[in-house]
C-alpha cells in the first residue's frame, strides 16, 4: 500500500505530492494549530481497495446530533455547494461519508468532539507576557 499511494496517480494534470510522508507532516500540522486532524480515504469503484488518502481541513468540520438516538455526525462546509441527488445537506454543510472518514481530536473537552491546539497555551503565555512588558 505504501508503495502504490507514493506513486503518481495517472493524470494529465497538476499532480500534487502524495507520499505517506507527506501526509504524515500535514495531520502533525494540523493538530499543532487546529487541535484535531481529519482525512477521507478515497474507494476504487467496487469499494475494495485504497486509491488514496486525502487530508481534510479539520475547521471545516461541524458535528450535528442526531435526534432521537444524540449520536455525533461529521459534516463538511462547503464554500460553493453543489449538492447531487442521494447526498444529504443542512445549508452549506454536507453530511461525510462516515465509513470512509477518520477524525481525531488532540485533548478535546467532555462532551464535546473538537479539539483544543496545543498552541493555545503558547498564546496566552506569550500575550500575558507583552501585557507585562508594557506596564
Amino acid at each position: 500500500m505504501k508503495s502504490m499511494l507514493n506513486s503518481p496517480l495517472p493524470s494529465p494534470g497538476y499532480q500534487h505530492g502524495r507520499s505517506l510522508d507527506k501526509l504524515d507532516t500535514i495531520q502533525r500540522m494540523m493538530v499543532m494549530v487546529r487541535g484535531a486532524c481529519a482525512g477521507e480515504v478515497v474507494l476504487n469503484e467496487a469499494c475494495n481497495d485504497v486509491i488514496d488518502i486525502v487530508p481534510v481541513d479539520p475547521s471545516l468540520i461541524w458535528f450535528r446530533r442526531e435526534t432521537g438516538t444524540s449520536r455525533l455526525t461529521p459534516w463538511q462546509f462547503v464554500k460553493n455547494p453543489s449538492p447531487r441527488s442521494g447526498e444529504e445537506w443542512f445549508g452549506s454543510y454536507k453530511k461525510i461519508d462516515t465509513p470512509t472518514f477518520i477524525y481525531e481530536e488532540f485533548d478535546p473537552m467532555v462532551d464535546d468532539p473538537y479539539g483544543r491546539t496545543p498552541m493555545l497555551l503558547f498564546f496566552k503565555s506569550f500575550s500575558s507576557t507583552c501585557r507585562c512588558c508594557r506596564t
